[in-house]
């Protein structure tokens, strides 16, 4: 997707059920880690593309906030 130079809302209009699972889970799974590790301080993002290579990137749900801060 990062080297076709796709973006989300491309991506949830094609048939990639596992990009639409996902993306209809992620409120849900930012509440489920929230729970589990006490850490209620996230942020949502976006793509995070790697500056080195051009084919990889990451959309992670939300960044969580670290506890060591």
């Amino acid at each position: 997707m990062v080297k076709q130079g796709l973006e989300e809302s491309d991506v949830l209009k094609t048939n990639f059920d596992n990009f639409k699972r996902g993306h209809n889970f992620e409120k849900e799974a930012i509440s489920v880690f929230c729970d589990l590790s006490g850490n209620s301080k996230t942020e949502t993002c976006g793509l995070f593309k790697d500056s080195s290579d051009s084919n990889y990137g990451a959309s992670p749900d939300a960044l969580a906030a670290s506890p060591f801060s």
